[in-house]
């Protein structure tokens, strides 16, 4: 056989079969209980039946470190809210928010987002209205209007506006979130920014 005539991907999927799986998914086989760390105390049990995804053993051999999938009521967590991160897209009201990238400079933060109009009417955009930046200790980083483009537009319906706003704080902050919300007093929806 000529070897010329052999299909290139051939071998890429070759490849690619032969690639071990970063985790399994399997049930459990009988009531087991479930550690924080191999050898620690257990904190819980899942029952004969309950569905896990293997990550891979301890040192030992004896453990198997596993995720579970599960479901909480909001109610019984302290805060419920779920932050995006960059490269998400999250909807509240008649807008959708894109953040696109984010930067930190010592005090200053800039974001960069796009901001879509799903609405029937023109969105106001006004970013020192919808917008709030804030660090973990609550302390609110200052829209500088100046600087920053596109902090204000009328976005028509089917339509986006992407910009970038700049945010000075007071101290360097740290663990930063976005808040965006489409109207005064509506419904918000978080980002991360990862510093």
């Amino acid at each position: 056989m000529n070897s010329r005539n052999i299909n290139p991907l051939i071998p890429f999927f070759i490849f690619l079969f032969c690639l071990p799986s970063a985790a399994q998914v399997t049930k459990v086989s009988k009531d087991a209980d479930i550690f924080v760390k191999p050898g620690g105390e257990a904190i819980g049990e899942l029952n004969e039946g309950a569905k896990i995804t293997k990550l891979g053993k301890d040192k030992t051999g004896k453990y198997i470190k596993a995720t579970i999938e599960f479901y909480i009521l909001a109610e019984s967590l302290k805060e419920s809210r779920i932050a995006g991160v960059i490269g998400d897209t999250q909807t509240t009201g008649k807008a959708s928010i894109s953040l696109l990238g984010a930067k930190k400079n010592a005090k200053t933060i800039t974001i960069s987002v796009k901001v879509k109009n799903s609405g029937k009417t023109n969105l106001d955009m006004s970013a020192l209205m919808l917008f709030s930046v804030m660090d973990s200790k609550g302390n609110p980083g200052n829209l500088e209007i100046m600087k920053s483009k596109n902090s204000i537009g009328i976005i028509k319906p089917g339509r986006s506006m992407n910009s970038e706003l700049i945010y000075i704080f007071a101290k360097d902050p740290k663990d930063v979130e976005i808040a965006f919300q489409s109207k005064l007093g509506g419904d918000q929806v978080y980002f991360v920014l990862g510093f």
